[in-house]
């Protein structure tokens, strides 16, 4: 068949039925476009959870202690104090537990901290040095919790961005010092905003380990 012909006579038949032709053609248009706009959300959902899946970290277990209850109330998973340092340690242990990299104990409480006459309520998160590299985080400005900070039970604090900014503002707050629950820290260091600040709004503020553990015996007492 002669391909002009066909041409020709495909024009025609475009041109005696033009509302047909049109419609088709809007038709057309409109599902191409479509599905680029499906794909274009479909890849922006997929980066989305790819950043926060990344933010947690592609390769964390998270070990928590049992719960406990307290006049028939069940407090909650992880509020149990059987989990030590000694288990953290024996996790790095590469005879008995030779596919853990490393180990990163915490412990968690809310706390008020305070800096002049301005104060902010947060979570307080007790870490090691090795807390930073373990949960993938950077800082703002700063350092993090050092294995001398540890040794030496340090009053030291690393910000979270949110915390920081409503104690300091713009100012850069390392080497100020703010108290946590009254007990006096020096600041060493400020996080930044998370990747995702729909589901978490702030990064915690970081103590040394030791430091939360008598931060929480004080609220006991």
């Amino acid at each position: 068949m002669n391909p002009l012909l066909v041409l020709s006579t495909a024009i025609s038949s475009v041109a005696a039925n033009k509302m047909r032709a049109g419609l088709t053609l809007l038709g057309i248009v409109i599902g191409v476009a479509s599905v680029i706009a499906l794909m274009a959300i479909g890849r922006g959902a997929q980066k989305s959870v790819t950043q926060r899946i990344e933010g947690l970290g592609t390769n964390l277990l998270f070990v928590k202690p049992g719960a406990t209850s307290e006049r028939g109330m069940f407090m909650g998973l992880g509020s149990a104090t059987t989990l030590t340092l000694e288990d953290a340690a024996a996790l790095e242990d590469p005879i008995f537990a030779p596919a853990v990299l490393r180990a990163a104990p915490e412990i968690q409480l809310g706390a008020q901290i305070k800096a002049g006459s301005k104060n902010a309520r947060t979570q307080v998160m007790g870490v090691t040095s090795s807390y930073l590299d373990v949960r993938n985080y950077s800082l703002r400005s700063g350092r993090g919790v050092s294995p001398a900070d540890v040794l030496n039970r340090s009053e030291v604090a690393i910000l979270g961005s949110r915390v920081a900014e409503t104690l300091f503002g713009e100012m850069d707050p390392v080497g100020a010092e703010v108290r946590v629950n009254g007990r006096l820290f020096t600041v060493v260091g400020v996080l930044p905003l998370p990747a995702s600040t729909e589901t978490v709004p702030s990064l915690p503020t970081l103590i040394v380990l030791q430091s939360a553990g008598m931060l929480m015996e004080s609220v006991r007492a």
